[in-house]
């Protein structure tokens, strides 16, 4: 009759073992590398002389996107279109950038749509600088594409024209109303003007000297 062997086999199993190192005198155990993650996009609009801007490494249907988005905006046209490489350079029919100096209405609500139109196709913000040896190029904006597109979002400007008197563009209803009630909490609402679609003044009491009037239409 067979007897069975007190000694007791070891298991044996097809799932590789982790490597295991010694540190000292511990024992490390090295997990398996990581996988590679998917490379994430990066593009940029960038700002040049005074009416052309560029658009770097945007896939062909969100620059379509943009040339549809702009033009409403600007009230104007796209004069010419340059494609070299990865890049496509719009040129628009009259001055933009050197505008924006000089306060421009029109100029800022360009910017502001921009930068709604990309963030709502999931290309975000990551930084703004001036890499341009040319004297009259602005700016270059860095935008990463979302791995997810964001919820859509409304965007404004606030610029600040004068000690006495704050600009926005592309308010809501809603958003003039709550910055309306704030600046009267505070007693700081002179008046409010319109001063075209979605952009309203509020003129306020200047806390550095005297307030600066200023001949605008009055928003009844």
């Amino acid at each position: 009759m067979p007897t069975q062997s007190n000694t007791s086999q070891p298991e044996v199993s097809n799932l590789e073992e982790p490597q295991t190192g010694v540190m000292g005198n511990a024992s490390v155990v090295t997990a398996p590398p990581p996988a590679y993650l998917t490379p994430t996009p990066f593009a940029s609009v960038s700002f040049h002389g005074s009416h052309r801007l560029r658009l770097l490494n945007f896939p062909e249907s969100d620059i379509t996107a943009f040339k549809h988005t702009i033009l409403p905006t600007w009230h104007g046209s796209i004069q010419q279109v340059k494609e070299d490489a990865d890049s496509t350079e719009l040129e628009l029919d009259k001055d933009v950038w050197t505008r924006l100096l000089h306060d421009d209405i029109q100029a800022r609500e360009l910017i502001r749509v921009i930068l709604q139109h990309l963030y709502n196709r999931g290309w975000i913000l990551q930084a703004n600088t001036n890499i341009s040896l040319a004297s009259r190029d602005i700016d270059t904006l860095i935008f990463r594409k979302a791995p997810v597109v964001p919820p859509v979002a409304e965007w404004i400007t606030i610029t600040f024209p004068t000690s006495d008197r704050l600009r926005f563009g592309g308010l809501s209803q809603q958003l003039l109303t709550d910055f309306r009630q704030i600046l009267q909490s505070k007693q700081l609402l002179l008046k409010e003007y319109c001063v075209g679609n979605a952009r309203w003044d509020f003129q306020i009491r200047d806390i550095y000297g005297i307030p600066r009037n200023q001949k605008l239409e009055l928003c009844e």
